[in-house]
Parts: structure tokens; C-alpha cells; sequence
């Protein structure tokens, strides 16, 4: 019995703060859940060096009729991004203006003082009354318009069949070729041009097919056409790059006197050495005398001819030798 009284105290404490804290509604804090914030980093796609040479060769075929666009919408293509660009648009606007005031006839109102007389000039002459009337004006602005790249990313030969059926449709409707004609012959959104060729595509049908639908021509007709011109194109302007270098060399030639022109080449022309004083001319040296000539030697004469040597004597032939008697 010893703990008794200091352990109801305790309860009974407890007892009280329980009860204080249900009547004021108030309830133990929790310690908030912590949520870190993560942030997505969104990479843009890129081409890497080989993709983007042969997107380069690509644009090149169609830069004539598409100039700086075709590289932009051939990239834009492979990576399957979205187009934007920027289009004239004009606009009606409602402008406040200030004019001279009429009456319902048309005749001019003039101004009046407080008194009800007319206000004058310093000539003299009254002033006519002005009043602010609106006009609608139509302005040109310039407007950005994105268009939604539905087709995706696409392989390099589908984006030069993409591009060859669109120039070719905008050909044949006498458009110009930039990314507004262009996209809406991809994607539709010229209602001029009617179905989008990439429109077709996501629903299933060939590119042939597509060819023939819009072009009524047979897609290997227009990929050989393109290919001979574009070699043809090539050869044409390197050519003309042959002739040009050719002339200007020529011209630099003529220009400095056969000497290379530095001018254009960043380095610095060097100047020109002084000219040699000339050196004083040697005196002639006296002309030798002419050696007399030399006098013709002698003939010499003649060695008489030796004698003829006597002929020897003939030798007297040898008596012939006595046969020896028989024994």
C-alpha cells in the first residue's frame, strides 16, 4: 500500500489532460509527410553526325524548290517534331478617331462658349467642333502557327518519299515551296490540298498507293525523275563552281602580274623590296690583235726511189753421188 495515493494522483492526471484535450478538439500533431519534388528533364532530340549528313544530301534535293526550309522540314521529319513558322495574317481592328463634327445633314457643328457664341479664331473664322467616331482598319501582323507532327519519327527513306509526294502536289497546284505549302500537304491543314499525305499513311495505305491516289502517277517515276535531276543539278553546279574558280584565278592572275593574290587570304601583303642600284657598266676591253697569219711551210720533196736489187744467181744443182758397187 505504499504506491497507493502517488499512482492515483498519476491516473487521476491523466484522466484530466485526456479529458481537456477532447473538450478543446485539439489532437496530437503528426509529423507532415514529406514529398520530395522531382523534376523531369525532358531531352530534345538530336541527330548525331552520320544522320545528320545524310538529312543534309536529302534537303539538297529539294533546297531548289524548297530553299532553307527543306533542311528544317526534312530534320523535322527524322526526329518527328513539330513545325512552326511564321505567317502574314491580317486582322480587323476597331480604332477611336477624331474628326470634324457634322450634324444629322452633314453640315458642320461649331464650337460655343458657356455664353451660346461661337468660338472664333484669331482671324476671326469659327471653329469647328470635332467628336471621336470608331473605324474598323484591317492590319497585317505576323502570326507564329505550330503545327502537331502526328506521323512521329520517320526513317531517312520515308522522309525523302514524304518530301518528293508533297513538292510534287505543290507543283501541280502552282504553290511555293516553304513550310506553311509543305505542311499542309503532309499533315492536312490546307484544306486546299485535301487529304494529308501523312494523313493516308497513318491509316494503312501504301506509298505507292498514296502516289497513285493523289498524284495518279506511279511512285517509281517520280523517284527516278528526281534522281536524274538531282544528278543532273550536281553536275550543273559543279560546273559552274569549275569555271568560276578558273575565272577568278585568272583574274587574280592578270590583276597582280602573274604573281599570287594574298589579299583575300588573311595574310598580310609584304612590302615591296627597294629596287638595286644598278651597277656601273665595265669598259669594254680592247679588241685583241689579229695574230698574223703563218707562213705556209715547204713542200718537201720527193724521195727518189731506191734502186732495184739485183736478182740472186741461181745455185748450181748438186752433181748426183756414184752408186755403190754390189758386193
Amino acid at each position: 500500500m505504499k504506491y497507493k495515493y502517488p499512482l492515483i494522483t498519476a491516473l487521476l492526471g491523466f484522466s484530466v489532460a485526456t479529458a481537456q484535450a477532447q473538450d478543446t478538439g485539439t489532437t496530437t500533431p503528426e509529423s507532415p509527410e514529406t514529398t520530395p519534388e522531382t523534376t523531369e528533364t525532358v531531352e530534345t532530340p538530336t541527330l548525331s553526325g552520320g544522320e545528320q549528313k545524310v538529312i543534309d544530301k536529302i534537303a539538297g534535293d529539294f533546297s531548289e524548290f524548297a530553299g532553307d526550309d527543306a533542311g528544317t522540314l526534312a530534320e523535322a521529319l527524322r526526329l518527328g517534331s513539330d513545325l512552326s513558322y511564321e505567317k502574314e495574317v491580317q486582322v480587323e481592328k476597331e480604332v477611336e478617331k477624331e474628326v470634324p463634327a457634322v450634324d444629322a445633314d452633314g453640315n458642320p457643328v461649331y464650337k460655343l462658349n458657356p455664353d451660346g457664341t461661337q468660338v472664333v479664331d484669331v482671324d476671326g473664322n469659327p471653329v469647328q467642333d470635332t467628336m471621336i467616331v470608331t473605324e474598323t482598319v484591317i492590319e497585317t501582323v505576323i502570326e507564329t502557327v505550330n503545327v502537331e507532327n502526328t506521323a512521329g519519327p520517320m526513317g531517312m527513306g520515308n522522309v525523302k518519299i514524304s518530301m518528293l509526294l508533297a513538292e510534287e502536289m505543290l507543283k501541280r497546284d502552282g504553290l511555293e515551296g516553304n513550310l506553311e505549302t509543305f505542311s499542309g500537304a503532309l499533315f492536312g491543314s490546307d484544306p486546299e490540298l485535301a487529304d494529308g499525305i501523312l494523313e493516308l499513311r497513318a491509316e494503312g495505305a501504301g506509298w505507292g498507293e498514296i502516289s497513285k491516289q493523289l498524284l495518279d502517277t506511279k511512285l517509281g517515276s517520280l523517284m527516278s525523275g528526281k534522281n536524274a535531276a538531282g544528278k543532273a543539278d550536281k553536275a550543273a553546279r559543279v560546273g559552274k563552281a569549275d569555271k568560276a574558280g578558273k575565272a577568278d584565278k585568272a583574274a587574280r592572275t592578270i590583276s597582280t602580274g602573274g604573281r599570287p593574290d594574298w589579299a583575300g587570304s588573311g595574310k598580310p601583303e609584304k612590302a615591296g623590296k627597294p629596287e638595286k642600284a644598278s651597277r656601273p657598266s665595265k669598259p669594254e676591253k680592247p679588241a685583241k690583235p689579229t695574230k698574223p697569219a703563218r707562213p705556209e711551210k715547204p713542200a718537201r720533196p720527193e724521195k727518189p726511189s731506191r734502186p732495184e736489187k739485183p736478182s740472186r744467181p741461181e745455185k748450181p744443182s748438186k752433181p748426183e753421188k756414184p752408186s755403190r758397187p754390189n758386193r
